[in-house]
């Protein structure tokens, strides 16, 4: 049998605009990476991808590479790129 795996993704700026929520659970049928998480919003949210791909992505206040594994109930902040002045 197959553990479902939930995921938290947490929204900033444009990205939330798009999604129209600040937070959304994703759901896997088995292990999943910090980049099957941006395919699954990409899938649902077209309008997501150029910024999903500019964005970094953080687990537990860290920045972590797409091939990071998630554990069930991981929180992933998708952090667009930012410009100041």
């Amino acid at each position: 049998m197959c553990k479902s795996v939930s995921i938290e993704v947490e929204f900033y700026a444009g990205a939330a605009a798009i999604v129209g929520e600040r937070k959304i659970w994703v759901e896997f049928t088995q292990p999943a990476s910090v980049s099957d998480v941006r395919r699954q919003l990409v899938e649902r949210f077209p309008k997501l991808r150029s910024l999903a791909e500019q964005s970094r992505w953080a687990v537990q206040a860290c920045f972590v590479d797409e091939d990071y594994l998630l554990d069930n109930n991981a929180m992933v902040v998708m952090i667009p790129p930012v410009s100041g002045g």
